[in-house]
């Protein structure tokens, strides 16, 4: 089975003494960068600052068709999430449903798979001329243009997030970068940044020993769908009781998933609390970026889409799309069928519900800005699919 998703720049396993070597990461700020061990801790952050250096609760836009961290950092933050509908043409906030006068403060552009929001220059602009605070989330990475312009160049803020399944990986870890912001909030942001505590570097190096053993297990030879690869961050002790030989028994899988229920019926995890990044995982992370950097892999579309019916695509002549993961429209669950019977893991996994769908009633700093026609269309038939596998058959060609 293909998995999903896989990080793509681990070029080898890196000594303890490598690892520890990171005394350029130990000043906090590496290149306008601040690490938080989840990506949407970064952006809880940010809106807890600029509410607070504004004196103000914050009126902030997103989309509803985004991951529902991004909810939980504007509500956690305090503030008012005004949510708004998609354009179906690149699955990003729809900019000509944002007006002046619904008096946003922060805005956040959801790059989605890597596919840019057709109306990045125009949003940029807008912002500027309205004072309103620019944010990009870019989870899906920061390697694709349009109109030549990069995305996560024209916005105060963008967010990045190391997941498991991103590029390059802490296994869990985010950050935000500055780009453009005033003196004295910067400054604000800096003394407010230090404040926060370090993970433990035990915990780093842990997560860092799971993530290799993970990509053993996600091999097509050890991989299995029916087994969620999320349940060894929870509980990453199991990696140690699972055994790739008898994984490939099917009655073993379902035994090892019922004990792992069980464990976490009794085993509650920790609750996580806001923290920076350890320096170890900061050196990780940046190996990786600097190998991405040498080495630009090529992520193609399977040739075998363009012979099916009925499905829709996102490039074009402006936009080149650069993700580790191919995304389209299929009006029909045959085409999903079609690629499952191939051996790859595809489906509705970004995201099958809407913010405004999860949201509703459940609080009072939630602003319903639009209706939601286009979210709730691509939350029911946009399809995710790997790609990493082809690029590391083309890298071995």
């Amino acid at each position: 089975m293909i998995c999903r998703a896989r990080p793509q720049y681990i070029e080898r396993k890196y000594s303890k003494k490598e690892l520890l070597d990171n005394s350029i990461f130990k000043n906090s700020f590496y290149k306008n960068r601040y690490y938080f061990t989840r990506g949407s801790y970064s952006l809880q952050f940010i809106l807890d600052c600029y509410k607070n250096y504004l004196n103000k609760k914050l009126r902030v836009g997103v989309q509803s068709f985004t991951c529902v961290s991004v909810l939980e950092a504007i509500l956690n933050s305090g503030n008012i999430a005004c949510l708004y509908d998609v354009s179906i043409d690149d699955c990003s906030i729809d900019f000509e449903s944002i007006k002046p006068e619904h008096e946003l403060d922060v805005l956040i552009i959801t790059h989605y798979q890597g596919i840019p929001n057709k109306s990045y220059e125009k949003i940029a602009i807008f912002c500027k001329e309205n004072n309103i605070f620019l944010i990009e989330d870019c989870s899906h990475g920061v390697q694709s243009k349009i109109n030549g312009k990069k995305i996560g160049s024209l916005s105060n803020i963008y967010i990045e997030s190391y997941a498991w399944d991103k590029p390059y990986t802490s296994l869990t870890g985010g950050a935000f970068v500055i780009n453009n912001t005033k003196p004295e909030f910067k400054t604000f942001l800096n003394n407010e940044f230090l404040k926060i505590s370090v993970e433990k570097k035990r915990k780093a190096l842990s997560d860092i020993k799971t993530i290799y053993w993970l990509l053993s297990y996600t091999t097509p030879e050890n991989y299995y769908e029916d087994i969620d690869y999320s349940i060894f961050f929870t509980k990453s002790f199991l990696r140690y009781f699972y055994c790739f030989l008898l994984g490939k028994n099917s009655f073993y899988r379902k035994l090892f998933l019922f004990i792992y229920k069980c464990i976490n019926r009794v085993h509650k995890s920790k609750k996580l609390t806001l923290q920076r990044l350890n320096p170890v995982k900061i050196s990780f992370i940046e190996k990786q970026r600097n190998i991405a950097e040498v080495n630009d892999l090529s992520f193609d579309k399977p040739a075998y889409l363009d012979d099916l019916k009925g499905l829709t695509f996102f490039e074009n002549d402006s936009s080149h799309i650069k993700w580790n993961r191919y995304s389209f429209i299929a009006n029909d669950e045959q085409t999903l069928a079609f690629i499952k019977s191939k051996g790859i893991q595809a489906g509705h996994f970004n995201w099958p519900v809407c913010l405004h769908q999860i949201g509703k009633n459940n609080s009072i700093d939630l602003c319903l800005m639009t209706s939601f026609n286009n979210s709730e269309y691509l939350s029911k038939h946009i399809i995710n699919m790997p790609l990493w596998y082809n690029s590391e058959k083309n890298n071995d060609e």
